[in-house]
């Protein structure tokens, strides 16, 4: 379970919350495939397949990348 207000003194929000494991195969944090964020009683819910240590990821917005426009005359 988490802490809403713990979430928002920390600047994240629990609609971006993802579980991950660190995988040494892939040497990165993998977020397994099926989970579920209760937002209404504040907890994750995910099927494992390994015994492993897992971490509440807080995913960030997209990003906008704003290109100059350049015309060749």
């Amino acid at each position: 379970a988490y802490d809403e207000l713990e979430l928002a003194l920390l600047g994240l929000t629990e609609g971006r919350l993802r579980p991950a494991y660190f995988s040494t195969t892939t040497n990165s944090w993998t977020i397994p495939a099926g989970y579920t964020v209760d937002t209404d009683a504040n907890r994750v819910i995910m099927q494992i397949d390994h015994f492993t240590d897992y971490v509440l990821l807080n995913t960030p917005l997209g990003y906008t990348i704003h290109l100059p426009l350049v015309i060749r005359q």
